[in-house]
C-alpha cells in the first residue's frame, strides 16, 4: 500500500514538473513574440519619422558599397524620384535601377495595397529619345504592392541617360511614378 501511494505522489509530481516546464516555455515564447513585434514597430515608426533613410531609389552609381553600406540616396536621387499625387492617384517610389550584370534592373513599390494591375516602364533615352517599353503585373503585399520587375537587356539600351516613366493602373486609378539612371 505504502508503494503503490509513492507511485502516485511521483506521478502527481512528475504533472506538476511537466505543467510547469510547459509554463515556463509558454511565457518564454509569448516574451519573444512581443519582444519581436516591439521591434519591428520600432522599426516602422522610425521609417516613417525619417523618410530620408527609407523607401529611396537606387541609381546605377549607388550600388551597394562600403562608403555607402546604407544606400541612403542623394539629393539629386531625392529630386529625380517623384510620384504624381492627387486623391485617386496611385503613388511609389523606384527603389532600385542599376545595371546587374548584363541587364537594367528596376524594382519599384506602390504605396497603395492593389490586388490587381499593370505596370508599365517606359525608358527614354536623353541623347536621341530613344525609348523602351515593358509591362508586368503588379504584385500584392500585406501592406503594399509592387511591380512584378523588370530586367532590360543593356545591349537594347546602350549608354547613357535614361528617364525612367513607370505608369501604374488599377481599375480606374493610375499613377506615374519618375526617375532617372545611368548606363
Amino acid at each position: 500500500m505504502k508503494q503503490q501511494t509513492q507511485k502516485s505522489h511521483q506521478k502527481v509530481w512528475v504533472g506538476i514538473i511537466a505543467l510547469i516546464v510547459l509554463l515556463l516555455a509558454g511565457a518564454a515564447l509569448l516574451t519573444y513574440r512581443t519582444v519581436h513585434h516591439r521591434h519591428a514597430l520600432i522599426a516602422a515608426k522610425a521609417a516613417q519619422s525619417n523618410p530620408a533613410t527609407y523607401n529611396k531609389p537606387l541609381h546605377s552609381n549607388d550600388t551597394p558599397n562600403k562608403t555607402n553600406p546604407n544606400n541612403t540616396p542623394t539629393q539629386a536621387q531625392e529630386d529625380s524620384n517623384t510620384a504624381t499625387a492627387n486623391s485617386s492617384a496611385i503613388t511609389g517610389v523606384i527603389n532600385f535601377a542599376a545595371v546587374t550584370g548584363s541587364n537594367l534592373t528596376i524594382r519599384a513599390t506602390i504605396n497603395q495595397s492593389l490586388s490587381s494591375g499593370t505596370c508599365t516602364l517606359t525608358l527614354t533615352r536623353a541623347s536621341d529619345s530613344k525609348s523602351i517599353t515593358q509591362t508586368a503585373n503588379v504584385v500584392a503585399n500585406p501592406s503594399s504592392t509592387t511591380c512584378a520587375g523588370f530586367d532590360v537587356p543593356t545591349d537594347q539600351l546602350g549608354s547613357g541617360s535614361w528617364a525612367i516613366n513607370l505608369r501604374v493602373n488599377n481599375d480606374g486609378k493610375t499613377g506615374t511614378i519618375t526617375g532617372k539612371v545611368q548606363i
